[in-house]
C-alpha cells in the first residue's frame, strides 16, 4: 500500500486514537473486533440496488449510496470488518486489505496468517448465515393461506438439513419465479445423498432439470447428473439395438426424431458389419 494509502489512513485513524502524531503508534491502539458485515445482503447479481435499500450498518460511512473504507477510503465495499480502538473506544468499518496491510490485530491478540485465516472464517460464516436468512425470506415471501403448511414445512425441513431434496426445489422455484421474487439460486441448496433424492432429478425431464435446478446445483453435483444421464441414455440405445430391427420399425420408428433415425440406423450398420467381421475372423 503506497504513501498516498497511509497518509489517508493517517487523516482517518489519528485523530479517532490516544496517539496524535505517530501513525504506526497508534495503530497499535487498534484491534479487529471479529465483527464482519455484509452491506448488500444475498441477491441476484441482477438485484436493482438503485430501488431496493441496503443493509445500514450504523457507523459505516457512505458515498452516493456506496460504502467505503474508513481508512484508506476505498469505495464499493461489499463486506466491512469492525476496528476498535482499545484506549479511546472509538470505532472504524474498514475492508479486509486495511487490516491486512496496517496488521491491525485481532480481538484475541493474533496477527499476520493466523489472523487473516480468522478473517476469511468469519467472513464464510457470515456468508453462509446470510445466504440461510435470505432463503427463509423468500420462504416467508411466497407463504399464503393455500401453502401455509406445505410451506412451513420446507422451512422446517431447511432449518434441520440446510438444503432441498429435488422435488421440494422444484416447487419452490416455480413459486418465486411465479410471483417475480429475486433470490439467489445459489443459496438454495439442494440435497442428493439418498437414493430417493437421486431418483427424483434422474426422473425429471433435463429440461426442467436445465431451468429450475442448475444454478443450484454444485459443480460437483451437475457433474454426476451428467454422468449419470449419458449412462441412461446409452442404455435406452443398447435397449432399442437390442430389440429386432422390424421391430423397431413397427413400434418405435415414428416416435424417433431424424437424429435418433440416423443414429440408429448407423448403431445398426455398424454392429453388422462387426458381426461379418466376427463370422470372418473365426469361420
Amino acid at each position: 500500500m503506497g504513501n498516498i494509502w497511509q497518509q489517508r489512513a493517517e487523516e482517518r485513524l489519528l485523530p479517532l486514537s490516544r496517539e496524535q502524531d505517530n501513525f504506526w503508534l497508534a495503530i497499535k491502539e487498534w484491534f479487529w473486533t471479529k465483527e464482519v458485515f455484509d452491506l448488500k445482503d444475498v441477491h441476484p447479481d441482477d438485484w436493482d440496488y438503485d430501488n431496493e435499500p441496503l443493509e445500514i450498518i450504523q457507523g459505516v460511512e457512505y458515498q452516493s449510496g456506496k460504502a467505503f473504507c474508513g481508512l484508506c477510503g476505498k469505495e464499493d465495499l461489499r463486506y466491512v470488518f469492525r476496528i476498535q480502538n482499545r484506549l479511546t473506544d472509538n470505532f472504524l468499518f474498514v475492508g479486509s486489505k486495511c487490516i491486512e496491510k496496517f496488521d491491525i490485530i485481532s480481538k484475541n491478540g493474533s496477527g499476520g496468517t493466523e489472523r487473516n485465516s480468522e478473517m476469511h472464517r468469519e467472513k464464510s460464516r457470515v456468508i453462509k448465515e446470510q445466504k440461510h436468512q435470505h432463503v427463509i425470506k423468500c420462504l416467508l415471501q411466497i407463504m399464503d393461506e393455500t401453502n401455509e403448511i406445505k410451506v412451513q414445512g420446507f422451512i422446517d425441513y431447511f432449518n434441520q438439513n440446510k438444503a432441498f431434496t429435488p422435488k421440494q426445489l422444484f416447487f419452490l422455484i416455480r413459486r418465486l419465479r411465479i410471483k417475480n421474487i429475486n433470490y439467489q439460486a445459489s443459496a438454495f441448496k439442494i440435497k442428493l445423498r439418498r437414493d430417493r433424492e437421486k431418483d427424483q432429478i434422474l426422473n425429471s425431464s433435463d429440461d426442467n432439470v436445465k431451468e429450475y435446478l442448475w444454478e443450484s446445483m454444485s459443480a460437483g453435483q451437475r457433474e454426476w447428473y451428467v454422468q449419470r444421464m449419458q449412462i441412461r441414455r446409452n442404455r435406452k440405445k443398447d435397449q432399442i439395438l437390442e430389440s429386432s430391427d422390424d421391430n423397431v420399425k413397427e413400434y418405435l420408428w415414428e416416435s424417433m426424431s431424424a437424429d435418433q433415425r440416423e443414429r440408429y440406423v448407423q448403431r445398426v450398420q455398424i454392429q453388422r458389419v462387426a458381426r461379418v467381421l466376427r463370422e470372418q475372423l473365426y469361420s
